[in-house]
């Protein structure tokens, strides 16, 4: 049988060009494999580091860093802040941290480190203080602190263009969604992890109260809305008999107590034993009349406009601070499954990595930080 041979060289061809698409889609899987392990690396690297781990993989960091304090001008004063970047000088994707409740705001122990080593991995990384926070109170200026430094921070000629990263842990986190749904600075955000957050504050003060809990988050809302709990003449001592109690020196504590009036000083005694029931029946009766002020604090109703924006929700899975429902709340209101990404593990204790849980569960954060800080 005589076949035509121009049917030969056409099939010729078509084998050929399979052959190329084959080996092309393959050269472009090994490079995403390859892009995907390299960015996972780095995210791993920074988290060792940030826990003061060593070896190997925190030294794939290997870019210097400076540091230096700035001021973010908001509302006719400064903010006090940090900024720490990689030594080279050509423009990189900026990040805001923002710390949680404790005294030690932007000097934090661990917060210090963990700047450090992603301003290493090749962010401009600003820390602010969030005065606030440290000093143990909510109140909304918190907020709009936040949107200040975002918006500052993605202006600056070492920041690359296209919005900057907001990064928050514990309260933080859930004020870091809640600055990020500002239409105002929708154009300054790149993307949005949520570390322990909560959704509702006062549904996560019932389930303290409720709860075999930890005290610490009954003792800072007390401490916040000393007002609403002791007597007028009583609330600047009984704060600072708190703050001591928060700063775990339980002797100062009880040496303020003989000031205060009776009621005010057995609320502090419930408070400084850590007996969570007697404070917590306190809490609920309280709940009512703040509830303005802590649905100003919440990110319940605000959610929807972060659609469109990645948003990462991390939260450990037996989390007895911060119950991990609030992020899962957050997922629902955002309704945004694209971009949205909820990772509950058994690494995570409240805002820590628990390095001696197992690979898998570590690597779930690990994978899941790596897609949003390196996308």
């Amino acid at each position: 049988m005589l076949t035509d041979p121009s049917s030969d060289a056409r099939s010729r061809i078509r084998r050929t060009r399979r052959r190329w698409a084959v080996a092309f889609g393959l050269t472009l899987l090994t490079l995403w494999g390859a892009r995907r392990a390299a960015r996972e690396v780095r995210t791993a690297a920074v988290l060792l580091r940030a826990a003061g781990g060593s070896g190997w993989l925190a030294s794939v960091l290997d870019e210097d860093v400076t540091r230096g304090n700035v001021s973010v001008p908001f509302a006719g004063r400064m903010i006090r802040a940090r900024i720490f970047r990689p030594s080279s000088s050509f423009p990189r994707r900026g990040i805001v941290v923002a710390h949680g409740v404790q005294f030690a705001g932007m000097d934090a122990e661990r917060l210090v480190p963990f700047a450090s080593a992603l301003a290493s991995a090749g962010f401009v990384v600003l820390t602010p203080e969030i005065e606030q926070l440290s000093g143990f109170r909510s109140e909304p200026q918190s907020v709009e602190q936040l949107r200040a430094c975002v918006a500052w921070l993605a202006d600056r000629p070492e920041v690359l263009r296209g919005g900057v990263g907001i990064l928050g842990a514990s309260f933080a986190g859930g004020l870091a969604l809640l600055a990020a749904s500002d239409p105002s600075i929708r154009r300054h955000v790149a993307w949005v992890i949520s570390v322990g957050g909560h959704h509702d504050v006062a549904t996560v003060m019932r389930h303290l109260a409720t709860t075999d809990s930890d005290d610490y988050g009954l003792a800072v809302f007390v401490h916040a809305y000393a007002e609403h709990f002791v007597p007028p003449g009583d609330v600047g001592t009984f704060r600072a008999a708190v703050r001591e109690r928060l700063r775990e020196r339980p002797a100062d504590a009880r040496a303020l107590a003989h000031s205060l009036s009776p009621d005010a000083a057995q609320l502090l005694d419930a408070i400084v034993r850590g007996d969570g029931r007697a404070v917590g029946r306190r809490v609920v009766a309280a709940l009512p009349s703040l509830a303005p002020t802590l649905a100003a604090l919440s990110p319940a109703g605000h959610l929807q406009a972060l659609r469109g924006i990645r948003v990462l929700l991390l939260h450990g899975q037996s989390d007895r601070v911060i119950p991990a429902s609030e992020s899962l709340a957050n997922a629902r209101e955002i309704g945004d499954r694209w971009h949205t990404r909820t990772v509950l593990s058994g690494a995570l204790t409240h805002v820590s990595l628990d390095r001696h849980a197992s690979w898998w569960e570590q690597w779930r954060v690990v994978r899941a930080a790596a897609a949003v800080l390196n996308p």
